[in-house]
């Protein structure tokens, strides 16, 4: 077997492994979130794209629906915070987790079969995050 056979072979099993793994995504189990980008818009439509640091979003979130629980550290802040989740609901394939903290409301939505997960919030701007979540 040729080397280019596999890798190919070996692009495609993990391709799957992470499909297959994503596709156990519940509202029973934690789950560990990663950012990828963000955009962040002001009230006149004026929005920007960037990294999720720069606008001091934390790059990785552990969530625990059971518990109704999101875990980050801040990107400025070497502290731990623990936020509430208020809902919870699995809707048509997809996890949908609500809460809000400090006046600043958020959703964020996680495709259960693929794990690609979309934040959004706001207070006095908006902010759409998107990245992916996998079972811990």
């Amino acid at each position: 077997m040729s080397n280019l056979t596999i890798a190919g072979m070996s692009i495609v099993l993990c391709t799957a492994a992470t499909a297959a793994a994503a596709a156990d995504l519940n509202a029973t189990q934690p789950l560990l979130c990663a950012a990828r980008s963000a955009a962040v818009c002001e009230e006149h439509g004026a929005c920007a794209t960037t990294l999720p640091e720069a606008v001091n979003l934390p790059a990785f979130w552990k969530i625990d629906p059971a518990a109704k629980t999101v875990e980050s550290r801040r990107a400025d802040s070497d502290t731990p915070r623990t936020s509430q989740i208020s809902k919870v609901a699995l809707s048509g394939g997809w996890l949908i987790l609500q809460g809000d903290e400090d006046g600043l409301g958020w959703t964020v939505t996680i495709a259960a079969d693929t794990g690609k997960m979309i934040l959004s919030g706001g207070r006095d701007i908006g902010f759409v995050v998107f990245g992916a979540c996998t079972a811990l």
